[in-house]
């Protein structure tokens, strides 16, 4: 933005800072350090991608940028604060950092333990592990809790008990022509 008659620069764009010199007000280029910058090229007010803002004791910007921490997609107010970790990956506040999340996991109870495992998946050997394993089960949709047993079949199978284990269910082909 510019003043009405053109001469003195109001405001800058996304990159530049406003700087006077020789009496007339002008955009000078930030630094490759700084996404936006006020002040000088090197006092940056929003870092680049994967970069965040250094903050001093106070939690006052310092003007400098940092590399986010591991796994960190976005960092920018606060380079040891991840608001937003890459794919597979969740933010742990007590630790402070970007953690795998449990593979094939569903539902989540305090973001890393697994409660219910995705489609195809089961708990190993039954028990919340925290590790969904492929369902054991021939042709078997859902396994819910445990990999070894069955709680939904794919269509063209139908649920029944395991002859060698009353207590896990697996999946048999249904008759011709049902569904």
């Amino acid at each position: 933005e510019c003043s009405s008659n053109g001469t003195i620069c109001t405001k800058c764009q996304n990159g530049y800072y406003n700087v006077e010199e020789k009496g007339q007000s002008i955009c000078r280029k930030c630094s490759e350090k700084c996404e936006s910058c006020i002040t000088n090229s090197e006092f940056c007010t929003e870092c680049p991608e994967k970069f965040g803002l250094i903050l001093d004791e106070f939690r006052l910007s310092t003007g400098r940028c940092a590399p986010c921490i591991a796994n960190c997609r976005y960092c920018q107010q606060d380079s040891t604060e991840c608001q937003n970790c890459e794919e597979g990956f969740l933010y742990n506040e007590q630790k402070q950092e970007c953690q795998h999340q449990p593979e094939h996991c569903q539902s989540y109870k305090n973001f890393f333990e697994c409660t219910q495992c995705k489609d195809g998946f089961g708990f190993e050997n039954g028990l919340q592990t925290n590790k969904c394993i492929k369902c054991k089960v021939s042709n078997c949709k859902l396994c819910g809790d445990d990999a070894d047993s069955c709680s939904q079949c794919i269509v063209g199978y139908g649920l029944s008990v395991n002859e060698n284990d009353a207590t896990k269910k697996i999946c048999v082909k249904c008759p011709n022509n049902c569904i």
